[in-house]
């Protein structure tokens, strides 16, 4: 009887999270105190690197290393909007490559000497930037031209000491950086809509993501190792839904977020 009155409960209160966000002034402030919150920002930014972020070390004519942060998207509005954002809190730059792609970049050596520490808080978690990552703070210890060019053919190679760990002290944060970069709302005529998310030699990572949200299908590997997992189920759409209602997206991706939300009110409310 108590879990019973539980469950009624905890369906209400979601059903009245759901009326809330459906309104679009209320939803419009809700969205703007997580662009004023320093931490969500910066856990979100984790998320957003591993999915189109890069930690990147080169050299200039074999006598100086040269360091640089990057972030990639879509040129749009809404992620350049959101780039801003992640300037305005960690600094770096945006730059627009003729109306085709925007770009975050951070190349002064100081400065992301000072960005990575946010890492030590809140690692990334995917093997490939957890791999550029050691590969940095490798190049910035030792600052050895001719031990970058001995390693830098092996500076992505994914290793054991690289797994996949999951912190949920930061995990929802991550992932809405995450589902920015990586996810896909898709809605479809018929009416069966679905989600999908995918990563390249992450099959621990997705299947985490699968549990987190209670997705049934299985998580599948297509060629050049990416895995995926995709879901139509209505209350596994509902627990994305009410994911990125709490942890919101903040670029390109929460104009399709919003469609798909407004194409699944049945869902929510």
């Amino acid at each position: 009887m108590i879990y019973a009155l539980g469950f009624v409960f905890l369906f209400t209160v979601g059903g009245l999270t759901g009326v809330v966000l459906a309104n679009a002034s209320l939803d419009i402030a809700f969205h703007d105190k997580f662009k004023k919150d320093s931490d969500y920002i910066k856990k979100f930014w984790v998320g957003l690197m591993d999915g189109d972020g890069s930690i990147q070390v080169n050299h200039w004519r074999k006598k100086n290393l040269q360091f640089r942060l990057v972030i990639k998207l879509k040129y749009n509005i809404q992620n350049i909007s959101m780039l801003n954002l992640i300037k305005k809190e960690l600094k770096g730059r945006v730059v627009n490559n003729k109306e085709e792609s925007v770009l975050w970049v951070v190349d002064d050596k100081k400065l992301i000497v000072n960005i990575i520490k946010i890492f030590d808080t809140f690692p990334p978690l995917t093997k490939r930037l957890r791999a550029q990552l050691v590969f940095m703070k490798d190049c910035l210890l030792h600052k050895d031209v001719d031990m970058y060019l001995r390693k830098r053919n092996n500076k992505y190679l994914v290793n054991n000491a690289l797994s996949f760990i999951k912190d949920d002290s930061y995990f929802k944060e991550w992932l809405s950086g995450f589902i920015e970069a990586e996810g896909c709302f898709s809605i479809r005529k018929n009416n069966y809509h679905s989600f999908s998310i995918a990563q390249k030699d992450e099959e621990e990572l997705i299947n985490s993501i699968k549990i987190y949200f209670d997705i049934q299908s299985k998580v599948r590997n297509s060629k050049g190792n990416i895995w995926s997992v995709e879901t139509y189920r209505k209350s596994t759409l509902l627990n994305i839904i009410s994911h990125c209602n709490e942890f919101p997206l903040l670029g390109e991706k929460l104009l399709s977020f919003d469609k798909f939300k407004k194409n699944n009110l049945d869902i929510v409310l």
